[in-house]
């Protein structure tokens, strides 16, 4: 049952990835017709810094490690939330929207990614204890 749950969670896991990744090459596309360049500079800046989250939450390998209860309640939580920002930045990959509102949703992601690397990192250094 435990191993299970892991593998739904990794499936899932890598289809955010995937998910995540069409939505970074659809906006790609519509980064340079946008007209504010504070706004198009602010997009590439989160959508860098989501990135470089992404490869930092592939070091910590949540599947090889060791959860409570708890923080992988958090871990789900906070995937939860990451998946349903993705699922709107695709759904806006296929309209004009403003701007303003892709770099609001790629902060959002930007955000949720870093607690989320939080909480793995935190048990990672206990677990290393």
């Amino acid at each position: 049952m435990v191993l299970a749950e892991r593998a739904r969670r990794r499936r899932r896991w890598t289809g955010f990835a995937f998910a995540a990744a069409a939505a970074l090459t659809g906006l790609m596309v519509i980064a340079p017709t946008l007209g504010n360049k504070t706004n198009a500079e602010d997009l590439a800046q989160a959508k860098q810094q989501s990135a470089q989250l992404e490869s930092t939450l592939q070091d910590y390998d949540p599947e090889g490690r060791v959860m409570s209860g708890r923080e992988a309640e958090i871990s789900a939580r906070l995937e939860d939330q990451i998946a349903l920002v993705d699922g709107r930045l695709i759904q806006l990959d296929d309209q004009s929207v403003q701007a303003a509102l892709l770099v609001d949703l790629w902060r959002q992601r930007v955000d949720l990614m870093q607690q989320l690397v939080q909480v793995r990192a935190t048990r990672a250094k206990y677990v290393g204890l």
